[in-house]
Formats: structure tokens, sequence, C-alpha cells
């Protein structure tokens, strides 16, 4: 799970729970609803970590709403793919189209 240090100008800055710099590829989705969870879940076939955010838990609504204003998103899901420790890609709610189908097409490719 990231959390954001003081310093906002690089992701490098960020402060990582789980050792993201080992991994190859994360993707940090951020949920209001658990429905959203099981389909990414049920629908991607690469092998990757994933790191579920809830964010009408307590603890999840600070951390979850810290990496939200960090890039940006107001709005559930949000969904952030990070390989190698470098953000790759994002996918927004504020975007016509649906972030959680988005997400599946691309890792799925």
């Amino acid at each position: 799970m990231l959390l954001p240090s003081r310093r906002r100008d690089s992701f490098y800055h960020w402060g990582f729970i789980s050792n993201v710099f080992n991994m190859s590829t994360e993707a940090v989705v951020i949920y209001s609803d658990y429905k959203q969870v099981e389909k990414v879940k049920d629908e991607v076939k690469t092998s990757l970590t994933f790191n579920f955010i809830d964010i009408t838990s307590k603890k999840g609504k600070k951390d979850g709403w810290s990496i939200k204003s960090y890039w940006g998103a107001k709005l559930d899901p949000f969904i952030l793919i990070v390989r190698d420790g470098t953000p790759v890609k994002a996918f927004y709610s504020e975007d016509k189209k649906d972030p959680i189908e988005e997400a599946i097409k691309y890792l799925n490719t």
C-alpha cells in the first residue's frame, strides 16, 4: 500500500508499506463497492500483485484519499498500475469510460 510523503513532486518520494520495488507489476485498486474488486479478481489473467483499498473503512479512507488526491482523482474506483516502482498507467472514474473494464483490457493485453 502506498503512503505519500510530504514532498509531492515525484512518485519516488512515496513511502511503501509493502516492498513494491522487488515486485514486477502491482495494481492499486481504490474502491467503494466490493463488486468492483470481485470483477477485477475474476477477469484479470496476468500474474500481478493487487493492493485493494476500501475507501469506506477508516484506514482505507485515509490511504485512499491521499493516493487519489496525489493523482488528482475524486471518484471511485481509481486504479493505478505500477511496474518496478514506476507508475505506468492510471484509470480514472472521471473519464467517460469504466475504469474497471479499461484496466482489465490493459492488463490482459
